[in-house]
């Protein structure tokens, strides 16, 4: 998985893997937007509220963990991705389902077979299991 490795999005003046799809702060590129092919992200169409950082959504928790240079040394697998992991992560958002809610942009490179699965739960319900691969 292709992830924007330019942009400080934490603020600190150093580059970061943008994972969350925030906006940069130091280094004037454009903010990931849902289908573009700026980069893996995943984090929620910014009519939506929630949690936030620079207008978009905070993950909670990632494999790999480290993508924020403020936090340390982001982890060099961001450089070669082959798998991410969305371990926990807040989705606000309308109460119904007529409005669907872009949550994950994942750009691979041309001809790359992926899977990308998970379990989705909101407030009442069960967990629901979702599945989609190319290959």
């Amino acid at each position: 998985m292709l992830v924007d490795m330019a942009d400080d999005i934490d603020g600190d003046g150093t580059d970061d893997a943008n994972v969350i799809g925030a906006a940069d702060q130091s280094n004037g590129q454009p903010t990931p937007t849902f289908g573009s092919d700026l980069g893996t992200f995943m984090g929620i169409a910014g009519s939506y509220t929630a949690v936030r950082v620079s207008g978009n959504f905070v993950i909670m928790a990632v494999i790999p963990a480290n993508y924020l240079s403020s936090s340390g040394t982001v982890d060099s697998a961001y450089s070669n991705l082959h798998s991410l992991e969305v371990i926990g992560m807040y989705i606000g958002g309308p109460t119904d389902s007529t409005h669907p809610v872009d949550f994950a942009n994942i750009v691979v490179p041309t001809g790359t077979v992926f899977t990308a699965s998970g379990y989705l739960t909101g407030n009442d319900g069960d967990a629901e299991f979702l599945s989609v691969t190319n290959g």
